[in-house]
């Protein structure tokens, strides 16, 4: 079967200072995590709805941990709320409401988002308890397994029902879930892989996930029902660590760490509660080989709340400026007393390890709340709500032997730093009706403090509940609750939502091309087919994309392509770049298309653009099959059998080529000078032979020379040797101005520049920003 690759290019690094004009993309960035927070909150509230309820505790340690795990399991949404710690679980039944009342709306099935007819429980639950401080208790899972069946008896769907099952574990990708079935039983146990990996022939759940038992040597065949699921809260929970024990082999694999199922339970006015925050820093800790504990600290951060010795602000203003000087002398614990300690007191053991994470950064800040106006919202339940209007703050920076002052001025939905304005795009504001910073307070013993997390939770209450329905159907899923538009071959005018999005309804018979293409100009995010045979998954494996992302040159449609595999309606996403309404020009196309081969050219059959099939095979073991001129090439996947492929032609003069793996490689390295609109500098990198400098840094740094004979673009790449270490690239003039600057802020990575520089004499300077060997090994290569 043919396929295209459906993600966008990975980026360029930067070629330039720091803060350029961000791109189109980049401005919508608050839209986005505005959505995808959104989304995590919809589908967390519709599978696990632990949302609801208040937090009472438990009488022991043990017993919070089983409430909270056979609640969680039970969808018991009081049990499991009501055993957190009170601070992780304040104002979420505001979200929690907005949420269900949203949902309602769009007239969804949280049952089914959930797993119709699916139950789960803990079996065989072991608990153990050790006392760390006065009011401090780590409970160990000594046993236990998830156990998922149906309600009604009936085999379990493995397809259907692990999309649901997923979201229980965790929603994570970093390694694959394995369904291994019994033959005689028809029980599955679910076990967690040692690294990433994907079986295409397994079920794919439309969640990346793949669900797949060991193939039969014979029959290949793989389980599709199954009486129950199970699986070992140990493997589960090693599964949930596994991110944070990342051993980052070349192979790209990843054993899970080896670390005990515990959490970590804080008593609050004499009951004990599960702290999510103070059990994710353990694991953190104990997997990531950090310095031991300090329970004590906790248990003194608890006796001073209980007697009203925490920082506090006598008002609301007077707590907001508490927090915000509170990083003032860089020290953690300074931070930690400005917020509620039923929220964070979990981190207060850690406070010495987050402090030399701190230290170690060498950056310390100073300063001072010049002017703070706030509005109040709301006062209801010991929450009180405030809009900041204006909060204007001064002081100084210092890294190393670097000081700067820091001047910060929020206004609105707009925030100043060093006199750099940006603001909430009003598209966000418009949608969400968020148009500047609300924050949540609680009231504790002698004033207030700022609640970080009910602020969280009451602003996306506020997008759940503001936020239109168009926008929301995006979320949940257009093919599933999106409202269907049928068209027919030929080009339809279209009126796309409020979200920028259509769902096209296009009827095709098995073996037709269909094809859609936007009209030229308009740019495109998404086009998205989902054929009448896996209606619920996109077809990311057969569909051919031209033009997406903003990547369509002038005159050129965005353009999507599939071979049908099932007669019936056929579903096509279409998500514009600006999030509106408006009408837009689609062309749809259904039928036979021409077969081509290299060296043929790829007509335009549709007017604007052109499709045709070829043979994948023609590109041979060592070369693929590509275009030149407007248009994208398809391949295929299969073992033996060569497969026909599609083509997608998005302007005239587009021919079918056959290009070696090795000549592309060696143009990515090579990088063509018609790219560029001045040809490659004459320059000479001191001390290099053929462009190539292998040297080392002293001190943490090291300076090279770089002379230029001819104007023109150069490409500088620093290979970072150093393990564990991050570098930064600075490239300077005679006179020492900083000319371009490149830090991709990762370790043991790479730093490029490509740049255009007049003729003269520059001085590149690699500098080890954080961690590694201040005398490490350093590659410099010039173009």
């Amino acid at each position: 079967m043919s396929h295209a690759s459906v993600l966008p290019p990975l980026p360029r690094r930067p070629e330039g200072p720091a803060g350029s004009e961000p791109t189109g993309g980049a401005r919508r960035t608050w839209l986005v995590l505005a959505l995808v927070g959104l989304a995590v909150v919809l589908l967390g509230v519709a599978a696990v709805r632990v949302l609801a309820g208040f937090a009472s505790g438990a009488s022991t340690p043990e017993q919070a941990v089983e409430d909270f795990l056979e609640g969680t399991a039970a969808n018991d949404g009081v049990a499991s709320l009501a055993a957190l710690s009170p601070g992780e679980a304040r104002g979420a039944d505001a979200l929690q409401e907005a949420v269900e009342q949203r949902l309602a709306t769009l007239d969804v099935d949280t049952a089914a988002l959930a797993g119709e007819g699916l139950v789960a429980r803990i079996e065989g639950l072991e608990l153990s308890s050790e006392q760390l401080a006065d009011g401090v208790a780590r409970v160990t899972v000594e046993g236990g397994t998830l156990v998922v069946e149906r309600e009604d008896g009936a085999p379990i769907d493995v397809a259907a029902a692990f999309g649901p099952l997923a979201t229980v574990i965790g929603m994570g990708a970093i390694a694959s879930l394995e369904v291994e079935a019994d033959g005689e039983s028809g029980s599955g146990s679910v076990v967690v892989s040692e690294g990433p990996s994907r079986s295409f022939g397994g079920v794919d759940d439309g969640y990346g996930w793949y669900a797949y038992a060991p193939e039969d040597e014979e029959t290949d065949d793989e389980p599709e029902m199954l009486d129950r699921i199970e699986v070992s809260l140990a493997d589960l929970w090693r599964y949930v660590a596994m991110p944070f024990g990342w051993s980052g082999d070349d192979d790209g694999s990843s054993a899970a760490p080896d670390v005990d199922t515990t959490f970590l339970v804080v008593r609050h006015d004499d009951r004990w509660h599960v702290s999510l925050v103070g059990t994710v820093a353990d694991v953190v800790a104990r997997v990531g080989g950090a310095p031991a504990p300090d329970f004590g600290a906790l248990a003194a951060a608890l006796d001073a709340a209980e007697n009203g010795d925490r920082a506090v602000g006598a008002t609301p203003d007077d707590a907001i400026r508490l927090l915000v000087e509170s990083f003032g002398d860089g020290r953690v614990a300074d931070v930690l007393d400005a917020l509620p300690v039923d929220l964070v007191g979990g981190l207060y053991p850690f406070a010495d390890a987050l402090q030399d994470m701190v230290d170690a950064d060498g950056l310390a800040l100073d300063v001072a709340v010049t002017d703070l106006a706030t509005t109040q919202v709301s006062d209801a339940n010991g929450l009180v709500r405030v809009r900041v209007d204006r909060l204007a703050a001064a002081g100084t920076a210092v890294e190393g032997d670097h000081s700067d002052d820091v001047d910060l001025l929020l206004d609105g939905s707009c925030l100043t730093v060093g006199g750099d304005e940006e603001c909430l795009p009003a598209d966000l504001v418009d949608a969400t009706t968020i148009d500047g910073l609300v924050l949540t307070l609680v009231e504790v013993e002698g004033g207030y403090q700022v609640d970080p997390l009910a602020t969280l939770y009451d602003n996306l209450a506020t997008v759940a509940a503001e936020l239109p329905d168009a926008w929301l159907v995006q979320l949940m899923g257009p093919a599933t609750v999106g409202e269907r538009t049928p068209v027919g071959t030929g080009t339809t005018t279209v009126t796309f939502d409020e979200a920028g999005a259509a769902l096209l309804e296009v009827p095709a018979e098995a073996g037709d091309v269909l094809s859609v293409a936007v009209a030229a100009g308009v740019e495109v995010d998404t086009l998205d087919v989902y054929q009448s045979a896996s209606p619920d998954v996109p077809d990311y494996e057969t569909a051919v994309h031209h033009g997406l992302w903003d990547e369509a040159g002038e005159g050129e449609p965005a353009v999507v392509a599939v071979r049908v595999a099932e007669t019936g309606d056929q579903l096509v996403h279409v998500q514009l770049s600006e999030m509106r309404s408006v009408d837009v020009a689609v062309s749809v196309n259904v039928g036979a298309v021409p077969t081509v081969a290299p060296g043929d050219t790829v007509e335009p059959q549709y007017g604007t653009y052109g499709v045709a099939s070829f043979d994948d095979a023609a590109g041979g073991e060592d070369g693929q099959v590509v275009t030149t001129g407007p248009g994208t090439a398809g391949f295929c996947w299969t073992e033996d059998t060569p497969c026909p492929a599609l083509v997608v032609a998005a302007g005239p003069g587009v021919t079918l080529g056959v290009e070696s793996y090795e000549d592309d490689y060696s143009a990515e390295l090579e990088r063509s000078a018609d790219a560029y609109d001045l040809p490659r500098a004459d320059a000479t990198l001191a001390g290099a032979e053929d462009g190539h400098l292998a040297t080392s840094l002293t001190d943490g740094e090291v300076e090279v020379a770089l002379d230029v004979a001819t104007q023109g673009w150069v490409l500088l790449d620093v290979v970072n040797l150093i393990e564990d270490g991050d570098v930064v690239v600075t490239v300077l003039d005679a006179d020492g101005e900083e000319v371009a600057y490149a830090d991709a802020g990762l370790e043991h990575d790479d730093e490029w520049l490509d740049l255009e520089l007049d003729p003269g004499s520059y001085t590149i300077v690699v500098e080890l920003f954080d961690g590694g060997d201040a005398t490490g090994d350093v590659d410099l290569l010039l173009n």
